[in-house]
């Protein structure tokens, strides 16, 4: 009766934390973090530039999940971060495929949720 339970619960609440169970999205979002990390003083194009190049390896699959990496870091309240997650943003639409861009599209309403957010810290207190 409980078999599995365990299991599924934990898979749940690691969904829930935003724990990627996926390797590839534990990837993307070790990529996204060293691009975004707040020790940095400005962008590092290298790790910007090595997330365009793992999108561009398999657009159609990693493209969703490339953008789910760049939400959660964008969503974090650090303002610093937030700014280098739409520098990532901005070279990822400028140097990926249309599937990117599709994806983009796709899922526009969630990114401009996010930049209407009151509860996340902005530059300049507005």
């Amino acid at each position: 009766m409980f078999a599995g339970l365990k299991e599924k619960l934990a898979d749940k609440l690691a969904e829930f934390k935003g724990i990627p169970l996926d390797p590839l999205d534990k990837h993307v979002g070790d990529l996204v973090d060293k691009a975004t990390s707040d020790e940095l003083i400005a962008p590092d194009w290298s790790h910007n530039l090595a997330v365009v190049d793992w999108v561009n390896g398999s657009p159609a699959v990693r493209s969703g999940k490339a953008l789910k990496a760049i939400r959660r870091a964008l969503a974090k309240p650090n303002i610093k971060v937030q700014l280098l997650s739409l520098t990532l943003l901005e070279t990822c639409v400028k140097n990926s495929t249309a599937e990117f861009h599709a994806e983009l599209a796709g899922s526009w309403a969630d990114v401009a949720k996010l930049a209407s957010d009151s509860s996340i810290g902005r530059v300049g207190g507005c």
